[in-house]
């Protein structure tokens, strides 16, 4: 599990929000999108 996935599941939707401005296959993942 990669840390941004780890982050994620503790509610890091906020990271999320700012990994947005590069593309994040973990925030993509997290989001749906």
């Amino acid at each position: 599990m990669t840390f941004s996935s780890l982050v994620l599941y503790g509610g890091g939707s906020k990271l999320c929000m700012l990994a947005k401005r590069s593309p994040r296959p973990d925030c993509g993942f997290a989001t749906g999108s």
